[in-house]
């Protein structure tokens, strides 16, 4: 189901200042990516506090939620997601990075850098900060400890 998000990273402000590119071996384990369009990724100048992607697939909680929990639950791990641009999916053992596409273009899909945190303009938009992930969307319009939502998520599921 095509359920969008925003996915946004406060960045250390050691790392503000800095240019990054994205480095496939740096994936979670079990986690690959099309290497044919990795070429086209290119540095990404971190001159703001805020990094943000889009993703287009599954992007509620149960769905995407689920992965960033578990599997992209550091810092390093996800500023890599990020510097990797845009994606269709996370979900899975194959990141789906738009870039990768045969019409991918950097400048379309590159992540954006922000001062300011972004507005919620997509289904949802997940923030990891200080090594938690929130989450806001039209259920949760403030912000919210995504892990509460999973396991009140979980909860409802066991008591069906």
């Amino acid at each position: 189901m095509s359920t969008r998000a925003s996915i946004v990273l406060k960045l250390k402000d050691e790392d503000i200042g800095k240019k990054m590119k994205f480095e496939p071996s740096r994936l979670p384990l079990g986690i690959t990516c099309d290497m044919a369009g990795v070429d086209k990724v290119e540095w990404v100048e971190l001159s703001k506090r805020y990094i943000m992607i889009y993703h287009n697939y599954d992007s509620y909680p149960s769905g995407m939620g689920v992965y960033l929990y578990y599997i992209y639950n550091d810092y390093d791990k996800i500023i890599n997601l990020l510097l990797g641009g845009n994606v269709s999916s996370i979900l899975g053992t194959m990141l789906m990075q738009y870039i990768c596409y045969p019409d991918g273009v950097w400048t379309d899909e590159k992540p954006i850098v922000y001062d300011e945190m972004p507005e919620k303009e997509e289904d949802y938009i997940y923030l990891f900060e200080n090594g938690i992930w929130y989450l806001k969307s039209n259920r949760y319009p403030e912000w919210v400890d995504l892990e509460m939502v999973l396991r009140a998520e979980r909860d409802k599921l066991l008591n069906e």
